[in-house]
């Protein structure tokens, strides 16, 4: 089926804090991205249009203070997260799953702790943090799958997730010391990366919901 191209929007946070996005429309599934300290929403377009291939819409705002996202409070991207859910149940999504690289795995975590509600899956790209909050998240993730390098600077953060979950996940480990973004741009490694996020999306979170 012919997919529309991304469309710029604008939602607002709780702490009313005006964010930019894309989103690129296809179906009920979604997923929101969640770019890294370095990045911005455009990071997110090569893999957000083979997301739609997927049968996937994607959202990926701005966080906070990037592009044309209003500062706010500075260090409150958990606020952003928790934005773009709101947003997504809106427009009826479901399932709807979170993908997070680095500062933004870090922020989806912490979201996830705050929230009442649960969401269908969680992906975590090389987060640079974020283990703190994993006794707040039972209940609130059904499975994840976590992505990482085994000598990047934050393999640390994603070996503690690994081995302490409060949440059934997969773990996908490459050699080397890519993060991130660049883990999943690289031209060798890169086609994994999104391989594996596919073979989740589609025939882990979507096989779940398909039998509900």
């Amino acid at each position: 089926m012919p997919f529309l191209s991304s469309q710029a929007i604008f939602f607002s946070t709780a702490d009313k804090v005006r964010l930019e996005a894309d989103i690129y429309p296809t179906r009920h599934p979604w997923c929101v991205l969640a770019h890294g300290k370095k990045y911005d929403k455009n990071s997110w377009q090569a893999l957000a249009t083979e997301m739609q291939g997927w049968g996937w819409t994607a959202l990926a705002p701005n966080f906070r203070g990037y592009g044309q996202s209003e500062l706010g409070d500075g260090s409150r991207y958990d606020q952003d997260i928790l934005a773009s859910i709101s947003f997504a149940r809106s427009e009826h999504a479901r399932p709807i799953v979170l993908l997070g690289a680095s500062m933004g795995g870090e922020a989806v975590l912490a979201a996830l702790a705050e929230s009442d509600l649960p969401v269908d899956a969680v992906i975590l790209l090389s987060p640079a943090g974020g283990t703190e909050y994993l006794p707040r998240l039972a209940g609130k993730v059904s499975c994840g799958l976590l992505l990482f390098s085994e000598n990047e600077a934050y393999a640390d953060p994603a070996r503690v997730i690994a081995g302490h979950s409060p949440f059934p996940i997969l773990v996908r480990r490459w050699p080397g010391n890519l993060h991130a973004h660049h883990l999943l741009d690289d031209p060798d490694l890169g086609p994994e990366v999104r391989s594996a996020i596919g073979d989740f999306l589609v025939h882990q979170v979507g096989l779940k919901n398909a039998a509900r």
